[in-house]
């Protein structure tokens, strides 16, 4: 595996960890799965606009990123953060899993049990 894959994963888990931390492990389970829906119709929406609304959507978005832009000691703490999981996985200390891996655990999850 190359190094821009590894950093590409690392970066896949911050940005996992993020979500969950903007929108809260404090929330109630119900609560988190609504929000999840409400964003899963939205993307649904949005993808089925035309090319140029979905442009102009992007950019009224990454606009309203750049006016609240992020805490520096956040953008810090992401960034060790980061390094340390690439360093963990490059050690050996952890062990990466296999897409196919982990979603055949989680279909198996959700079979019902007999």
């Amino acid at each position: 595996m190359s190094r821009s894959v590894r950093q590409g994963v690392a970066f896949d888990l911050a940005d996992a960890a993020a979500i969950r931390a903007v929108s809260g492990d404090r929330l109630p389970l119900g609560v988190k799965q609504v929000m999840t829906t409400e964003l899963s119709d939205i993307l649904k929406k949005a993808l089925s606009l035309p090319s140029e609304a979905r442009a102009a959507l992007a950019r009224s978005l990454l606009k309203s990123l750049e006016e609240h832009p992020p805490d520096q000691g956040m953008e810090a703490a992401w960034s060790e953060e980061i390094k340390r999981r690439i360093e963990e996985v490059d050690s050996g200390k952890v062990q990466l899993i296999p897409y196919e891996e982990v979603r055949r655990r989680l279909i198996a999850r959700r079979q019902p049990h007999a």
